[in-house]
């Protein structure tokens, strides 16, 4: 037998290190450098209401009305060509 990798373990080893799904040591995983605590705490999540949100992105509501309208009438185009084409 042979001393070198299947070919299988070596193309998935090969794809989860592109995807970066390795596993990683849970020490490493868990710990976090005095930098990123720093950061962290510098800044702090917020608290966001319902209100302010309705606020920024009232345009989000706006576009899908109308890309449901939108869709509805070509619904109907379509319906309406499928229809015709079996009268004719």
């Amino acid at each position: 037998m042979s001393s070198q990798p299947s070919p299988k373990s070596t193309r998935t080893r090969t794809r989860a290190s592109q995807r970066g799904t390795l596993a990683t040591p849970k020490s490493a995983s868990n710990e976090m450098t005095a930098e990123e605590v720093a950061q962290r705490l510098a800044a702090p999540t917020r608290d966001v209401s319902v209100e302010e949100l309705q606020k920024q992105y009232y345009y989000v509501v706006n576009d899908l009305r109308s890309m449901g309208i939108l869709a509805f009438i070509l619904v109907i185009v379509l319906l309406v060509l499928g229809f015709g084409r079996l009268y004719i």
